[in-house]
Formats: structure tokens, C-alpha cells, sequence
């Protein structure tokens, strides 16, 4: 922890980034950071034995869940265990990509966090970390409201049927066994449901964290190209013309190199967690439809209204997460160019070869750098704003059907 503590006065972005690797590896997930923990042999033992343990109980829940559709099920209980299920198996399938994708996670952190650290800038890397913490403590927020309703719902549903509570539909137990064995299976399902929840939500940090820094290094390519100006500006009168050049023409020069790194973890992003952030915006896609479905299919009641649109709010602040993130890459990818043309460069009497370099640099950085789910659906401000509109004029609307109907 102190060597955390230290990192957040020195290095933000590095030290919001192990830190959330630390709590994926306490949950069993695995290291996902780019050096190796030191630990002794036995603590390394002790560490696999639960890494383990927790994966298989996870696992064992799972499969316990979707043998549930060879018992008899209540239409509640059928609607609550086909949304379940859809979202525990990809919640499932990003936990085998994190397993299967730690060594390009590794060598993507370890090239985005180490690189270049000579430009960096203290001010935007605290900045970036505020923003990472705007988008990923209101997933956090929502899920805990959404377990809460969920369980509030389940407790409505034991009153009024009389069945125990519950969250997640099972094989077993079923409702109507009872006993010491089976109250403590029951309290390990609802434990699974929130573990379950606590490292989903660490990778979707992990995955939102990087998409804000990577917007950052962006952010600071355009600042240190608006610096060039000023500090050609500063040096007249100090240095020759031919000198004023050549500090100029290797400025820019490294001004290029830091835009191909930028582009560089860009493409990497995607190759090291795209299929994480994919798989989650494609499940909050496919379960707002669900939702949807069943606002118009179920019985209508305070508490099912309250629980599926405080479902609803967890999806959209999920993929709103990764939508912002991803609209902040393009946006900040946008304002290269137009700092690369205001660098100053037309200052540079006599210098073909840096107008050269700046014309080709110019239109290499006018292309748009997007984020995409799958290589399809693109993370921006326009495609949340439609998802989010959708949601909102669809649900009044059917608020407002259903008060006409009831008059």
C-alpha cells in the first residue's frame, strides 16, 4: 500500500491502473499487472489454492443456474432467469478473456505506462485520473443499487408467494426445499451474485481507465505541438536562425513520434481489452432490450418498476461509461491536427524537408480515431445520446399508456 500511496503523488494514471489490477487479483483473477508479485512460495501457494477455489464455486453457481430450466418455473421466475443467465454467461465469457488476454494486457500497460514518461504531464495525468473516477463510480453506484433492488424484490416475491428469498433462479435449491443445508446453499448464491458483480466491475474499471488515460496522451500530444510556437517565440533573439531550425525540426520530429506511440496504444487498446469492453456493451445492448420486453410483458407494481429501471440505469451507466470513453478519444484524436498546424512550422523559413514532414504528419493525424465493439458499434457521444433517448421516449410513452389505460 505504501508503494501505492507513493504512485498517486508521482504517477496518478500508474497508480489508479495497478490498483485496480490488485483488486482483480485478490478476486481470484489473476495478475494482470506488468511485474511479477512478490510473494514466497507458500503465500503463492495459499493465493493459487483460492484463485481456484473461487473460480470453480463461481463456475458450480453457474451451471446451477442454468440447469434451473429443467425444473418447473414461475413466469417471474422464467423472465428473471432468462436475463440472468444471458448476463452471467457473458459476465462468465469476459472472465475467460481476462484469463485468456493477461499477457497483451501486461506488455500494453507496461509500453502505455512506461514510455515516454519524460513528456508527461503531472496536471493531466491528475486530471485523467478524476475523469476515470467520474465514469467508473457511478457503474459502481448503480450496481449496488441494483443488487439492493434486486434483493428488495426477492424479499417482495417470498412475501407474496411465499417462496425464500432470492436473487438468482436456480436448479438448486428449489423454493420449495428447506433445511440447514439448503438456507446455506441459498446465502452462497446470493454471496456468488455479488462476487460475481465486484470483479465484473473491476474490468470494466480496468477497461474504462485505460480508454480515459488514452485519451489523455492524445490531450497532451496537442499540448506539447501548441507549445512549439511559444517556445520558438521565446528563443528569437537568443539563438541564430539555423539554430532556431534545428531545435525546431527535432521537436517536431519527436512531436511525431509521440503521435505514432498514441496511435500506437490506441490500436493496442483494442487488441488487449476490446473484446472485454465488447463483450459488456454488446450484453447492456441485447439486456435493454430485455428490459424493455419486459416492461410491457410483466404485471405492473411499485417494486418491479423500481427494480428494472434501477436495472436499467446500472446498463446505461455501464455502456454510457464506455461510450463517453470511447467519444473521448475521438475528440481529443480530433485536435491534433489543428495543433500540429498552429505549431508554427510556417516560421521556419528555407526548410523543405520540415515542411514536408509537416504536410504528411497533417494528413496522417486528420484520420479519426475510433473505438469499436467488435470492430462494429462505435463508442461515441452520438450513439449514447440515441440509446439514451430511445430509453427515455419509449418509457414514457409506456408510462404514459399505461396511466390511460388504468383511468
Amino acid at each position: 500500500m505504501t508503494t501505492l500511496k507513493r504512485l498517486k503523488q508521482t504517477e496518478p494514471q500508474k497508480y489508479y491502473l495497478k490498483y485496480i489490477c490488485t483488486v482483480i487479483y485478490c478476486l481470484g483473477g489473476g495478475n494482470c499487472w506488468y511485474t511479477d508479485k512478490k510473494a514466497s512460495k507458500p503465500v503463492k501457494i495459499v493465493y493459487t489454492v483460492w484463485a481456484v477455489t473461487v473460480n470453480v464455486y463461481a463456475l458450480i453457481v453457474f451451471l446451477d443456474e442454468i440447469a434451473a430450466v429443467l425444473r418447473p418455473l414461475t413466469p417471474k421466475e422464467r423472465n428473471d432467469h432468462t436475463q440472468f443467465m444471458i448476463a452471467h454467461l457473458t459476465v462468465s465469457a469476459k472472465f475467460v478473456v481476462l484469463y485468456l488476454q493477461r499477457n497483451r494486457i501486461k506488455a500494453f500497460l507496461e509500453r502505455f505506462l512506461e514510455d515516454d514518461r519524460e513528456y508527461v504531464s503531472f496536471e493531466l495525468e491528475k486530471a485523467s485520473g478524476k475523469r476515470a473516477l467520474m465514469y467508473c463510480i457511478p457503474i459502481q453506484i448503480t450496481l449496488f443499487i441494483t443488487l439492493s433492488s434486486t434483493m428488495v424484490d426477492g424479499i417482495r416475491t417470498h412475501f407474496k408467494e411465499g417462496i425464500p428469498i432470492r436473487a438468482e433462479v436456480v436448479y438448486f435449491p428449489s423454493p420449495s426445499q428447506t433445511g440447514v443445508v439448503c438456507n446455506i446453499f441459498r446465502f452462497f448464491i446470493e454471496v456468488h451474485w455479488y462476487y460475481v458483480v465486484a470483479l465484473m466491475t473491476s474490468i470494466d474499471c480496468l477497461s474504462v481507465s485505460c480508454m480515459v488515460f488514452l485519451s489523455s496522451k492524445f490531450k497532451l500530444l496537442s499540448t506539447y505541438f501548441e507549445g512549439l510556437k511559444k517556445k520558438h517565440q521565446a528563443n528569437v533573439g537568443n539563438k541564430s536562425q539555423q539554430e532556431l531550425v534545428d531545435e525546431f525540426r527535432q521537436d517536431f520530429v519527436m512531436g511525431i513520434k509521440l503521435h505514432q506511440h498514441a496511435l500506437w496504444y490506441a490500436k493496442h487498446v483494442q487488441y488487449a481489452l476490446g473484446n472485454l469492453y465488447s463483450i459488456q456493451v454488446v450484453q447492456s445492448m441485447f439486456l435493454l432490450i430485455i428490459c424493455l420486453i419486459k416492461l410491457v410483458a410483466n404485471e405492473y407494481n411499485l417494486t418491479f418498476w423500481v427494480a428494472n429501471f434501477t436495472y436499467m440505469s446500472c446498463l446505461v451507466a455501464l455502456l454510457g461509461g464506455y461510450m463517453m470513453a470511447g467519444g473521448d478519444i475521438t475528440y481529443e484524436a480530433s485536435r491534433v491536427p489543428t495543433a500540429i498546424f498552429n505549431c508554427g512550422w510556417e516560421l521556419m523559413q528555407g526548410d523543405k524537408e520540415l515542411r514536408t514532414l509537416a504536410v504528411v504528419e497533417l494528413i496522417r493525424s486528420q484520420r479519426s480515431v475510433v473505438m469499436t465493439a467488435f470492430g462494429i458499434l462505435e463508442l461515441s457521444y452520438s450513439n449514447l445520446i440515441m440509446v439514451s433517448f430511445f430509453l427515455f421516449f419509449y418509457s414514457c410513452e409506456l408510462t404514459l399508456h399505461l396511466a390511460w389505460t388504468s383511468y
